[in-house]
């Protein structure tokens, strides 16, 4: 999908300069040799989350102060950094600019366990400090009539709306912490005044897209039984039309995306293809156009989020001023953007040119020369890396570096590749090699993170799989059967799969590295979090010859439990409804169940295995891995147990992950040393 346009070198032959007072960040906190410190790979970054105004004046974004992270402005035209928050019991996360002069951010207090947090809440400032307003409870549904609802989030800019406004999306609530349906609301960040704008829906509605003149045109509902229906009207005096129905985990699935300037509507669905591609949906006709307007073979698209989505749910489309499509966002091997616009083709290939075996995005107006555009490069290698680019002069300054400590020349290379299953399907894969380690007879990690049903793998910058590489280890990421982004045949082959095919995708690929004498056979640990925790139980049940050790943190470790114990937003009808198709009924499937159990399977696991649970998590309660703890020192296996209470399914607190990764760099250290 990469535009065919020519190179033209780099950005007037020059290399990035320093930005002048704009370089005062933390010194470079290199190590003296050796080892790079485990501190180096998980403390909080230097710069983040670097966003430029509309007007391409100033740039947000958030650092650490007095222990906290806080918002800083720089000022382009005085050079001027200045922090504009002085938090001190709570943490800035994703700043936007509501206006040329308005903030908007959310708060979350990062010295408490992820358990005991549900929502950011929503507070504005302006970019001199002035104005603070908060706007949203932040915490566990506690209720405060002076503000919005802990179920507002942010949805979109408006079309249409005022400088200080934007669009907020509030849902209700089904009981037992079920969010139901939604409404769009247009706030006023400096009243904390907020105006319904999507009265008289048609139903439950779970997503709204609006055209670009800021009116709700088309919402989807959702049904009790799983069907999906999409619909539409003409205009905000029109009632709303039925356009399209479907069922739950349908192929024919189809997501609304955006309109253009002319009132295109853009979706995303499937049109004689195993890949989600975009295409135009007519709406006179309520049919989809079956000539694409982009489709990438081996890929779903939909996965890339642009970062100039109009009002809607995201996307990866992206517009221009006018309102014309200008590129559709993908994630193939790694991610990019196709261009249909001639100019920002061109400014793309020249930034690659620059930055070669980088991932790049531009934020600004690249067709005002005047203007600076702001430029994030980031690898696998390489973490968040921002510069100004300088249109009219073609002069590239360097802003800011988000973890100036953790240098490329040593980091390790990311490698994305395939191999075949059993069965002959294709896996998608990732393998890291330590720098400068032959490819050859190397101890193993294989690294699951969860889902399973979402994008497994991505090449991008991994603190975890860096630390790894970086204490010699290679790790090998795969993407079984059941994950998304590589088209419905890889993502339908999965159902009811858990502990079979899924299970054997894996094993696969650790054999084919075996045979290609890359992993050592005797030195591999299976390691995952969530269902990469039950992927790593389930596989050390299932071949036990193959294994050394195991290390799992907030995983699954019977299916059954899933029906009984899963208490988040996230169960919603899914018990009722997704699981029973994509994993199996305890009832039905009571033998397979039984089979794909690891906690009733404990007695075959003899190998030494390293637990980690958050003792508020609602999405894998602990129960979880205290029966398996249980039934493994039943039987005589190692286990090496750890409990942070206030976390819940994601480590956030500082002290939690420095503690675990220690664990794991020492249970691994002593696991796989190399056999004599």
């Amino acid at each position: 999908m990469k535009p065919n346009v020519q190179r033209r070198g780099v950005l007037g032959g020059l290399a990035a300069t320093a930005f002048g007072a704009l370089a005062g960040l933390p010194a470079w906190a290199q190590s003296a040799g050796g080892l790079q410190p485990l501190e180096d790979f998980f403390k909080a970054a230097d710069v983040g989350n670097l966003s430029l105004s509309p007007d391409a004046k100033s740039i947000l974004g958030i650092r650490p102060v007095g222990g906290r992270l806080n918002l800083f402005v720089i000022d382009l035209e005085r050079g001027k950094s200045t922090t504009i928050t002085n938090l001190r019991d709570g943490d800035v996360v994703s700043p936007r600019w509501v206006s040329n002069q308005r903030i908007m951010f959310g708060v979350q207090d990062r010295s408490r366990g992820s358990g005991e947090q549900f929502n950011t809440g929503l507070f504005a400032i302006d970019k001199d400090a002035n104005d603070f307003k908060e706007l949203s409870e932040r915490g566990f549904l506690s209720t405060d009539s002076r503000l919005l609802p802990v179920t507002t989030f942010p949805y979109a800019k408006g079309v249409g709306s005022g400088p200080d406004e934007v669009l907020v999306q509030i849902w209700s609530s089904g009981g037992t912490r079920s969010l139901r349906s939604s409404n769009i609301h247009r706030l006023n960040t400096r009243t904390g005044r907020a105006t319904l704008i999507t009265a008289g829906g048609p139903g439950r509605v779970t997503s709204w897209v609006f055209d670009r003149k800021g009116v709700a045109r088309i919402a989807v509902t959702g049904q009790d039984n799983g069907t999906t229906r999409i619909f539409h009207r003409a205009s905000a005096d029109e009632s709303w039309q039925p356009i399209v129905e479907y069922g739950l985990d349908d192929p024919r699935e189809m997501r609304p995306l955006a309109f253009d300037g002319q009132g295109q509507l853009y979706v995303l669905a499937r049109v004689d293809s195993d890949f989600t591609g975009v295409y135009r949906f007519d709406l006179a006709r309520k049919v989809i156009d079956p000539e694409a307007v982009a489709v990438l073979k081996g890929y779903d698209l939909g996965e890339a989020v642009t970062s100039d989505t109009p009002a809607g749910p995201g996307g990866p489309l992206a517009f221009d001023e006018e309102g014309q499509l200008a590129g559709v966002a993908y994630e193939a091997e790694r991610k990019g953007v196709y261009w249909l616009d001639e100019g920002r083709a061109k400014l793309q290939s020249t930034l690659e040119a620059t930055f070669p075996d980088r991932l790049i995005t531009v934020q600004g107006n690249f067709k005002k020369p005047e203007l600076p555009l702001l430029v994030t490069t980031r690898s696998d290698i390489e973490s968040p890396r921002y510069f100004l680019f300088y249109q009219a002069q073609r002069k590239m300054v360097s802003v800011g570096e988000s973890r100036p400590w953790l240098k490329a020349d040593r980091m390790s290379p990311m490698e994305v590749y395939r191999y075949a299953a059993r069965d002959g399907l294709s896996i998608p894969a990732t393998l890291t090699v330590p720098r400068g380690a032959e490819k050859k007879n190397l101890p193993l990690v294989v690294l699951h993170y969860g889902g399973p049903w979402v994008r497994a793998i991505t090449w991008d910058f991994d603190p975890l799989v860096q630390f790894l590489a970086s204490r010699g280890y290679a790790v090998f990421m795969p993407a079984p059967r059941a994950s998304t982004g590589f088209g419905w045949k890889h993502y339908r082959a999965g159902w009811k799969q858990w502990g079979l095919g899924m299970q054997d995708d894996v094993t696969d690929g650790v054999k084919d590295l075996i045979a290609r004498g890359i992993a050592d056979p005797k030195r591999i640990c299976l390691a995952g979090a969530s269902y990469g925790g039950y992927l790593t139980m389930m596989g050390l049940a299932k071949e036990p010859d193959l294994f050394r050790c195991g290390i799992n943190w907030v995983g699954v470790t019977d299916p059954a439990l899933m029906y009984v114990e899963w208490t988040d937003f996230a169960a919603g009808n899914s018990r009722e409804l997704s699981l029973p198709r994509l994993l199996g009924h305890p009832d039905t499937d009571a033998e397979q169940f039984a089979r794909t159990s690891p906690v009733k399977r404990a007695a075959e696991i003899k190998v030494p295995v390293l637990m980690a649970y958050g003792g508020s998590d609602r999405r894998v309660p602990i129960i979880n891995g205290e029966r398996m703890r249980d039934a493994l020192l039943k039987n005589g296996t190692p286990v090496e147990w750890v409990v942070y209470g206030d976390e819940g399914h994601n480590f956030l607190r500082q002290d939690t992950r420095l503690d675990f990764y220690a664990r794991m760099e020492k249970f691994l250290a002593k696991n796989l040393a190399k056999v004599q």
